[in-house]
């Protein structure tokens, strides 16, 4: 009977840390859930911002074209003007 109670309180203190270490087991998986989840959030936050520069790098350029071909045809008039006046 004694040994029978010994067994048990020893299955009752094995069982309890059983239940602590499940616990620390659940509670570390949460934390890392968490960090996945604020990893993925600042990765989806990295991409718009990504995306917002390219988009704005795409129109400097497009505005950089036209500014360009709008120089190309004032320095064709300046061409222009100058033969005129040459002749003149």
């Amino acid at each position: 009977m004694e040994q029978s109670n010994g067994l048990l309180i020893s299955s009752i203190d094995s069982a309890s840390k059983s239940g602590d270490a499940f616990s620390a087991i659940t509670e570390s998986i949460t934390k890392i859930n968490d960090m996945n989840t604020q990893s993925a959030s600042a990765s989806e936050e990295q991409s718009v911002a990504t995306k917002q520069v390219n988009e704005s790098m795409q129109a400097v350029n497009s505005i950089s074209q036209e500014n360009h071909s709008i120089m190309m045809d004032t320095v064709k008039s300046c061409k222009v003007v100058y033969c005129i006046k040459r002749r003149g």
